[in-house]
């Protein structure tokens, strides 16, 4: 049986110019985290739950100010014991995702283009200075990414490679990267329709291996955080989930009540006329 298309021999890239991109963007990233001193607000946060799940005081791991856990802080508290630091740690969880990404990227790219585009989009991914600089701080970014992009290339892999396996693989990457960041749930939803529009007369076969891992990941967690006593609200999500569905409708509502107010005034009888139609746009 051959493993999906991401996890083919990765030797086969030496030599290639999209190996040369990788290790800039390897070498980038650790430069970046070697000249970062100040870790932003939110990493002290992960850091302090990373602690808290290292000494095993599961309760105290919600409640250090996110309100939420993912799966940053438990892969801080295992890279803890290599570096004795936790800051180092941290950044180096990051850094290692930053890079990571990049493997996968390949992958999805190759899978629409020739070897030269493909090349040219990884060095672009390599250097682009928000994904360097966010590759060195102490965020959930890299994860994401890393968790996100593989999923797309599971879904996009050619059958001949991975077959059923690419579906299996994509509802893995999708599910943390939910865990990781709540944006993912978009992923979800787009990979749902598309094998409900798209996937042929096996469509329900490949629903079913893709919501599959999703529903028994769900349940099983369920029950452990029952277990453990921890609130389902905070494992879960839920509410920040309703906020970024709900979120783009109330705050468009509230645009047009201000623009409403704002209107009367006005001096600009110009101005005065645009913007009662500008709350219609």
């Amino acid at each position: 049986m051959k493993p999906p298309s991401v996890f083919l021999n990765l030797g086969r890239l030496k030599g290639k110019p999209v190996f040369w991109g990788i290790l800039l963007g390897a070498g980038l990233r650790i430069w970046a985290a070697h000249q970062t001193y100040v870790v932003n607000p939110d990493g002290t946060l992960y850091i302090h739950q990373a602690r808290a799940l290292y000494y095993g005081l599961w309760k105290e791991a919600l409640p250090c100010g996110t309100g939420f856990l993912s799966p940053y802080p438990f892969l801080v508290a295992g890279a803890f014991p290599f570096f004795g630091d936790w800051i180092q740690a941290a950044r180096a969880v990051s850094v290692l995702f930053g890079c990571l990404t990049l493997l996968p990227l390949y992958f999805l790219l190759r899978r629409f283009f020739d070897e030269g585009l493909c090349a040219l989009g990884v060095v672009l991914f390599a250097v682009m200075p928000v994904l360097v600089g966010r590759s060195a701080d102490v965020v959930r970014d890299p994860l994401y990414w890393f968790f996100l992009v593989l999923g797309m290339s599971g879904v996009v892999s050619r059958k001949a490679v991975a077959g059923d396996r690419g579906l299996l693989l994509a509802s893995a990457a999708f599910l943390l990267a939910t865990w990781t960041r709540v944006e993912a749930l978009a992923a979800v939803l787009a990979t749902v329709l598309y094998l409900t529009v798209a996937g042929g007369r096996t469509r329900l076969k490949k629903l079913v291996l893709f919501l599959g891992p999703l529903f028994i990941v769900a349940l099983l967690s369920f029950i452990a955080a029952s277990r453990y006593g921890l609130p389902h609200v905070g494992l879960y999500r839920a509410r920040e989930i309703l906020g970024k569905l709900s979120g783009p409708i109330s705050h468009y509502r509230i645009l047009t009540e201000s623009l409403a107010r704002l209107a009367p005034a006005m001096e600009d009888p110009l101005v005065k006329r645009f913007l009662p139609e500008a709350r219609n746009f």
